[in-house]
């Protein structure tokens, strides 16, 4: 079994790589690829270094991070046109190469250095003084350290947890205290804050009833009391019969109205709740505030009407439009009139004058051109046969 110490980079991994076809000649001028497996992880590359030693050898010399993990090591090495090479290292957390302790922290000195008596030897010695330690069971009295504190939370049944209780819990002689024994003795209670659970039998809650019914009121006349209330016989006193057998029925204080009492969300047409809520939802400013108009006999001046949907001109506006266009003067319009306008066809009839093949439209000053044309002649034919 291989053995390399946790951490350690300085121990070598040698190998010899064999040729994949007849697998005993050693195979040189490979380059090997190094992948671990550290405690049953899954394989993954080495971070080492691989070198040639020669004749089929290889040194590979592990990083720090393949040797990080205790326990198994796995090193599978591969070549191309090589057999792969398998090995398995066990990572240590002491040192096997060290002669004088193994790396173990514990061995840090030489037995020799140490006592060479037996435990015979010990306790054969008459006085013995303990200076330290755990007594369980002593043929002579031990000194025991008073200043030693008690543990916070000692085991249950342990001297510590025996010391814990008497510190906590003897805080008084136990002569001081009573000897009453709730087995066989009783107490007198004054009294008793909790009745729960207490109840009157039958024939106590009968005899309360009757004691109540039995009472004089006489002797039960103060103010607001029900004896006070009970003057009279019940008996004595008008059924609803003879209240309402009057005919006429006067109230003669008025009805105080609960005014908060909340409105009903969603009252019945007609009843008192719905002319409330009506109240309270629309009666929100002065009636006095509103407009007085009365939309069947007055009327209003619209200043601008954004929405002439359903509009139309009466046949008398219709005529008097066409009677306005055909007075309107084109000195109005010429200035911004197009050249294909019936203004310009105004112009041209009354406003213009042909040189050759130029035909020139004024506007009406006579002096300024509306637009100019070019005429195009055929002798053949009319003096005029095209005007562009």
């Amino acid at each position: 079994m291989r053995i390399v110490k946790q951490n350690d980079t300085t121990k070598k991994l040698l190998f010899v790589m064999y040729d994949s076809t007849d697998h005993v000649t050693p195979k040189t001028g490979l380059t090997p690829s190094v992948q671990i497996s550290k405690n049953g992880a899954a394989f993954a590359n080495g971070g080492g270094t691989v070198s040639e030693l020669g004749s089929g050898w290889y040194v590979y010399t592990f990083a720090a991070a393949d040797v990080d993990t205790l326990g198994p090591l796995a090193v599978k090495i591969t070549a191309t046109g090589a057999d792969p090479v398998n090995v398995v290292y066990w990572v240590v957390a002491y040192d096997p190469y060290s002669s004088v302790n193994l790396g173990l922290s514990n061995l840090d000195t030489n037995v020799a250095s140490r006592s060479s008596h037996s435990a015979a030897d010990v306790w054969a010695v008459a006085t013995r003084t303990i200076t330290g330690g755990t007594v369980d069971n002593v043929a002579n009295p031990v000194t025991i350290d008073m200043e030693q504190p008690l543990p916070t939370t000692p085991v249950a049944g342990t001297t510590g947890q025996a010391l814990r209780d008497a510190d906590d819990y003897l805080d008084a002689t136990v002569s001081s205290r009573s000897t009453f024994n709730p087995a066989t003795d009783h107490v007198i209670v004054g009294t008793n804050n909790d009745k729960t659970g207490y109840t009157l039998t039958s024939a106590e809650k009968g005899s309360i009833a009757d004691a109540v019914w039995d009472e004089l009121q006489a002797d039960h006349t103060a103010a607001g009391s029900f004896g006070a209330l009970l003057d009279v016989s019940v008996s004595s006193r008008a059924t609803a019969a003879d209240v309402w057998a009057y005919a006429t029925r006067g109230l003669t204080e008025p009805v105080q109205i609960d005014m908060g009492q909340v409105l009903p969300a969603t009252p019945a047409p007609g009843t008192t709740g719905a002319a409330l809520k009506d109240a309270d939802d629309y009666l929100d400013v002065a009636v006095s505030t509103r407009s007085t108009f009365d939309a069947a006999s007055e009327q209003v001046t619209v200043a601008t009407n954004n929405d002439k949907t359903g509009y139309q001109l009466a046949a008398t506006e219709h005529d008097a439009i066409a009677d306005a266009t055909l007075k309107r003067g084109v000195s109005s319009v010429e200035a911004s009139a197009p050249e294909h306008s019936l203004c310009t066809v105004v112009l041209a009839m009354l406003e213009s004058e042909r040189s050759g093949t130029s035909w020139t439209i004024y506007r009406t000053d006579g002096a300024t051109v509306h637009v100019s044309k070019t005429l195009q002649t055929d002798a053949n034919a009319e003096p005029v046969v095209k005007v562009e």
